[in-house]
């Protein structure tokens, strides 16, 4: 039956496929069908033999035999596709196993054109958009069985049918996947593992490793070489499409992933302020290096330790173990001050994952203020000798000490001596302030009738509440008088507290100023029944330059409430806020009747 000296494929098949292979086959090559082997068959330029080994009076292991000299490749067909049957015909020296059925039209056109040219290639719009597979088979037939076993997909395959071909495509192309199919792994198959990873275009493409080899050295050295999965023939084709899915996915997943580290690198990398991530033990992932060098997975305090840098080591600590959301410190490095922030960050389950830390260099920022506020406090410094001599003037002139003066002129002088009481209050406050800010506010406590200083701050502001024709009443319920306190600053309390109160009280409003005794503490509450403040507002009442003047269209530095924490707090006390809109405000502070005798500085 030899049409033509040509390649010969020898196929030993039942009356159906043989029937179907003669109806098809093409006249390019030529195809010697039997059903039985005789010595008449066997020809030294027979290249491929194909056997339906489930025939019955087939001897494979003769026909083999007969044929192992001319180093012809063999390959069973049968229908029966146990491992341990595919593992006995690898054993008996077949070069493959075909499952049955399979298209041997697609077999012999394989067979006789085992090139490299690549197959399923699809226009250049579809192609970018297809998941790229490059197979690499000792033979180009497990190749086809694959890639018929895989057409609903959407995948490209580029076929290579040795190991220098395929590392010449690895570093030629970038693919999704690289599937490996062998009888036995050979160091050369082994090693195109090493040139995925050094290539730049593939170094974190996965790759499969399929192999007829059941020595487990193999499959031990395939995870070695870097294999997501070493799978042993037979296998089962839905596995296979579940498990190429699965790497796909997870190598997306992990694509996108790296997408997003390179983002937040460069974030982290190229912002003014220097940003480090940690785990929840403080260990570093990730940080830029804008002023302090950090390495990843080093422990976050190693650097101030080596460095000897002063941290709040204790109250970082607290913060690690409670509610916190965040804290802030400063510290100074190499005659810089940077300001840290720390925030915690929660997964979904509310469990504290890793922490974010933020360091600003603020040494400018920090030289700036301080010349700002030196220029505040020498103005204001400047400002009190002229100020406190018109009111002595202006007083004296109410006295009618350089004359006689009619009704008129006394309401006139009265306007203005209350104006630069007011203005004398500003310029005391905001030098207070000053001293907040610098650590320079110096208490120094002293026995001093209490009930005299209430009353020199009612009668200080006595011309806001006459104007305004309101009232105010004071009730001393408390034991003690005298105590120790600072009597200057603790006036300052009360007259900046009366004032507020008098300004957001209106026309015939009400003012309580009431003392209690309580546990050896004096507790002063100053009620009134003005406006009210908005519970959003209350939390921020006591920071520094928050006033609600502008809301009620007043004047106001928003200083007067700061000054009084910090000067309650200054002497071991605290201080309260209550309010509801429209039914007034109550402000409430508590002194210890006995003060330390040596200086106390207040801390802001």
């Amino acid at each position: 039956m030899v049409k033509r000296k040509m390649k010969n494929i020898l196929l030993y098949a039942d009356k159906n496929i043989t029937e179907a292979v003669n109806k098809n086959i093409s006249n390019d090559y030529n195809v010697i069908c039997a059903n039985r082997l005789q010595d008449s068959d066997i020809h030294s330029d027979t290249h491929f033999i194909i056997a339906d080994v489930d025939t019955p009076d087939l001897n494979a292991g003769m026909l083999i035999n007969k044929y192992k000299k001319f180093k012809t490749k063999f390959w069973a067909y049968t229908k029966i596709t146990s491992r341990e049957n595919i593992l006995k015909l690898y054993e008996m020296g077949f070069d493959n196993v075909v499952p049955y059925p399979t298209d041997i039209n697609n077999l012999l056109s394989n067979i006789i054109n085992p090139d490299n040219t690549d197959i399923n290639i699809k226009d250049a719009i579809t192609y970018k958009n297809l998941k790229k597979i490059l197979l690499v088979v000792d033979d180009k037939i497990n190749a086809e069985l694959i890639v018929n076993a895989l057409s609903d997909s959407n995948f490209l395959f580029t076929i290579r049918t040795n190991a220098k071909d395929a590392n010449v495509e690895i570093q030629k192309d970038q693919y999704n996947l690289v599937i490996i199919d062998c009888k036995t792994p050979t160091d050369d198959l082994f090693n195109i593992s090493r040139t995925i990873a050094e290539s730049k275009l593939n170094k974190n493409t996965p790759y499969i490793l399929i192999s007829a080899s059941k020595k487990i050295k193999n499959h031990l050295k395939g995870y070695e070489y870097g294999a997501y999965s070493y799978i042993k023939k037979p296998y089962n084709i839905d596995v296979l499409k579940a498990m190429i899915k699965n790497i796909l996915e997870i190598k997306a997943l992990q694509d996108n992933l790296a997408t997003e580290n390179k983002i937040l690198d460069c974030l982290i990398t190229n912002t003014i302020n220097q940003s480090i991530i940690t785990d929840s033990n403080f260990v570093v992932l990730a940080g830029g290096n804008q002023y302090i060098p950090f390495n990843k997975n080093e422990y976050f305090f190693n650097y101030f330790d080596s460095c000897n840098i002063i941290i709040p080591v204790e109250k970082i600590r607290a913060f690690s173990i409670n509610t916190e959301k965040s804290i802030k410190f400063n510290f100074t490095n190499e005659n810089k001050i940077f300001e840290t922030t720390i925030t915690k960050v929660y997964d979904e389950h509310n469990i504290l994952e890793r922490y974010v830390i933020i360091l600003s260099d603020i040494t400018q920022k920090l030289m700036i203020e301080d010349q700002k506020e030196t220029f505040i406090a020498t103005l204001t410094h400047d400002l009190k000798s002229p100020i406190r001599a018109e009111e002595t003037v202006l007083k004296m002139l109410l006295e009618e000490k350089f004359g006689s003066l009619n009704k008129e002129q006394k309401e006139i002088l009265s306007e203005i001596l209350n104006s630069r009481a007011y203005t004398k209050r500003m310029v005391d406050n905001l030098l207070t302030r000053y001293k907040a800010t610098s650590d320079k506010i110096e208490i120094m406590p002293e026995q001093t009738s209490y009930k005299k200083i209430i009353f020199d701050a009612v009668k200080e502001i006595e011309p806001l509440i006459i104007e305004k024709q309101q009232k105010i009443k004071v009730e001393y319920k408390a034991d003690t008088d005298n105590f120790e306190f600072a009597p200057t600053e603790i006036k300052r309390v009360l007259v900046n507290l009366l004032s507020n109160a008098s300004e957001y009280t209106p026309k015939h409003g009400e003012i309580f100023l009431k003392v209690l005794e309580i546990n050896k503490k004096i507790i002063t509450s100053l009620t009134d029944t003005g406006y009210g403040i908005e519970e959003k507002d209350l939390c921020h009442i006591f920071d520094r330059n928050v006033t609600l003047a502008k809301k009620y269209r007043k004047v106001g530095t928003g200083l007067g409430l700061y000054i009084s924490k910090t000067l309650i707090n200054a002497h071991g006390g605290d201080i309260t806020v209550q309010s509801k809109i429209g039914k007034g405000t109550t402000f409430t502070f508590k002194l210890p009747k006995n003060q330390n005798q040596h200086l106390t500085t207040a801390k802001q």
